[in-house]
């Protein structure tokens, strides 16, 4: 690709060259005697520096080769974009939250809050439910049915859902260590939900196994 540009820049070059040439050879003539397509040409000065123009033309090819080198050789290379683990990053988020040293009710909304969302998040990472894009009058349905086999864990989930909302939209509140102890039985939870759908991916798997060792031999 360089090399073509190279080559049609000293093309250009070389014809207005000529074409300078072409003019110094009619200087002499009478304009009006000479056609109508060499009357343009005589126009032209016979002397006119083409150096200048073919030096031009290098330090436009020059920029060019530098430019392509740049993009082959010099440009750093794009880093491989590597898969985030989302439900370590939740946790990690849920495991930094700290209540505030006054802990006024606007900080304990956002705490709640915090809490709540990336809790929710979790669930939806997990256990499969959109749970973040639910009320908790929606949510409380569909999380009873996915946690039915888990004994009272799912009322636990459903009373913490049910404080957080008393606290963000009502007028409950809550003391740093009520918020502390929460945070840890939410990071209780996420262990919960990790342990169930290990378990729930153990029985499938045993499942699949099984209807794979089911053909008959020949």
């Amino acid at each position: 690709m360089i090399l073509k540009i190279f080559l049609g820049l000293i093309v250009g070059c070389f014809s207005f060259f000529l074409l300078g040439e072409d003019a110094g050879s009619l200087q002499g003539e009478n304009i009006v005697d000479l056609p109508h397509a060499a009357r343009s040409i005589h126009s032209y000065p016979a002397l006119f520096p083409w150096w200048i123009i073919f030096l031009i033309c290098f330090f436009c090819f020059m920029l060019l080769l530098v430019f392509w080198g740049y993009k082959k050789f010099w440009k750093k290379r794009e880093v491989p974009i590597v898969p985030k683990d989302l439900p370590l990053e939740v946790r990690q988020k849920i495991s930094s939250l700290e209540p505030t040293e006054i802990f006024s009710r606007k900080d304990q909304i956002n705490f709640f809050y915090e809490l709540s969302f990336n809790f929710r998040y979790y669930i939806e990472l997990k256990a499969g439910l959109k749970a973040t894009d639910l009320t908790f009058k929606e949510l409380r349905p569909l999380l009873r049915e996915r946690l039915k086999n888990s004994g009272d864990k799912s009322l636990e989930f459903l009373k913490f859902f049910e404080k957080a909302e008393y606290i963000k939209f009502a007028d409950k509140e809550a003391t740093k260590e009520e918020a502390r102890k929460d945070k840890e039985n939410v990071l209780e939870f996420l262990s919960f939900l990790d342990e169930l759908v290990k378990s729930e991916e153990e029985i499938e798997k045993k499942k699949d196994e099984k209807k794979g060792g089911t053909g008959y031999a020949y």
